[in-house]
C-alpha cells in the first residue's frame, strides 16, 4: 500500500495509573539524518522530551520491525537509531513505566505531522488501546463511525510478524455505508508489559491506513 498514512493526535485524559498523561515529545526540537543502508538517526535536542525519565519509543508504522527505545537524558535529549525509509511514518511516544504520552505520527524525513487516512471515518479510541494485564484473555473494542459520503471498505491486520502481545483483530463488518457504525474487536492473550500495532486499512475514493497501538502495563 506504499507509505503508510497514520492518524493524528487525540485529546488527553488521566491515565489508568491515576497520573496525569505524559507530555508528548516536541518534534520541533528533533532532527533526522539518513545514512547509507536505510539507517536513520533521530536526535532530540535538550527539551525535546519534557521529563528526563523513561525512554523515547519510536515505531516505524511502515514496516513490521519492532519498536526502538532510547534512554532520555536529564535535559530531555536523546539519540536513537533505527532502520527506516525516507517516506516512512514514525510513531513517537515518551514511555515511563506504565505511563506514556499520546502517540505522535510523523513523517520520517520532515517530522511534519503525517496526514490522516479517511479523516471522515472516526475511531474511538483513535490511536491506542491500553488493555488489562491479567491472567485471562480480554477483548477490547474500537468504535467505528463512517462519516463519509461514500461506503468505506475495512481490513484489519497486525503490523508485526511476531508481536510480543498476541492480538486477533475482528471487524463487525468489512464495509461501512455512509453514517454506519461498526466495531473493531481486539482479542488479546494474557501478557504484561507487551504491545503490538493493529493496522486498519480503509478504502473508499482514497486508500490509507490507521494505526492503533495496543499495550499492557508492565508488572508492578
Amino acid at each position: 500500500m506504499g507509505a503508510l498514512v497514520a492518524l493524528g493526535l487525540v485529546g488527553c485524559a488521566v491515565t489508568d495509573t491515576g497520573n496525569p498523561p505524559l507530555t508528548p515529545p516536541d518534534p520541533g526540537r528533533m532532527e533526522t539524518m539518513f545514512l547509507a543502508g536505510g539507517s536513520l538517526t533521530l536526535r532530540g535536542q535538550p527539551g525535546a522530551v519534557a521529563s528526563g525519565d523513561g525512554v523515547m519509543r519510536v515505531t516505524d508504522l511502515s514496516t513490521a520491525r519492532p519498536p526502538v527505545d532510547a534512554p532520555i537524558a536529564a535535559d530531555g535529549s536523546f539519540t536513537l537509531q533505527l532502520l527506516a525509509e525516507s517516506d516512512a511514518v514514525l510513531r513517537l511516544q515518551h514511555v515511563v513505566g506504565a505511563d506514556r504520552s499520546a502517540p505522535l505520527d510523523r513523517d520520517a524525513s520532515t517530522l511534519a505531522a503525517a496526514p490522516v487516512a479517511s479523516p471522515c471515518v472516526s475511531l474511538e479510541p483513535a490511536l491506542e488501546v491500553r488493555a488489562g494485564a491479567g491472567d485471562e484473555a480480554t477483548v477490547e473494542a474500537v468504535e467505528l463511525v463512517n462519516g463519509c459520503d461514500e461506503p468505506v471498505s475495512l481490513l484489519a491486520r497486525v503490523r508485526e510478524t511476531s508481536p510480543p502481545l498476541a492480538v486477533t483483530p475482528r471487524l463487525s463488518a468489512a464495509r461501512l455505508e455512509p453514517g454506519a457504525r461498526g466495531v473493531l474487536s481486539l482479542e488479546l492473550a494474557p501478557a504484561a508489559g507487551a504491545e503490538a500495532t493493529v493496522l486498519l486499512e480503509l478504502a473508499g475514493s482514497s486508500v490509507g491506513v490507521r494505526a492503533i497501538t495496543v499495550w499492557t502495563a508492565p508488572p508492578e
